[in-house]
């Protein structure tokens, strides 16, 4: 449910030069590299896996009753979802998917506990845009 764009590799390292990349991704970007990125996936999989809520379980991987205990939305963002619901027609799957984007969005930012906020769950509908 979740698409991360990556810098490409260079050449070097997909035809098998022993030397990996120095610089992750090439300045100026802003964007964390493959290296940065994985340690944030798996900083993010820890945080969900230790979740209490998600009984040892990805964000992916949650039924209705684990995201409704560990996916609560702010009154600002359950206002944003219903909105966005009416407007592109959401169904309930798109919506317990989205509400797992925003879950696993606010744990790569390190705020894994309290409810998700507005800005969390408009990246989350951004997300779902693009697809």
């Amino acid at each position: 449910d979740l698409r991360v764009s990556l810098q490409p590799s260079p050449l070097e390292v997909l035809v098998g030069r022993a030397q990996k990349p120095e610089a992750d991704p090439p300045s100026g970007t802003g964007a964390p590299g493959g290296i940065e990125l994985g340690a944030m996936v798996l900083a993010a999989q820890q945080t969900a896996l230790a979740r209490r809520g998600n009984r040892g379980q990805l964000n992916a991987a949650l039924d209705a009753a684990g995201l409704d205990e560990v996916a609560i939305l702010s009154g600002d963002a359950r206002q944003l979802l219903q909105r966005a619901a009416e407007t592109m027609a959401l169904s309930a799957r798109a919506i317990q998917s989205i509400r797992r984007v925003a879950r696993t969005l606010a744990d790569f930012c390190e705020s894994p506990d309290g409810p998700i906020d507005s800005a969390t769950l408009a990246a989350a509908l951004a997300i779902r845009q693009g697809l």
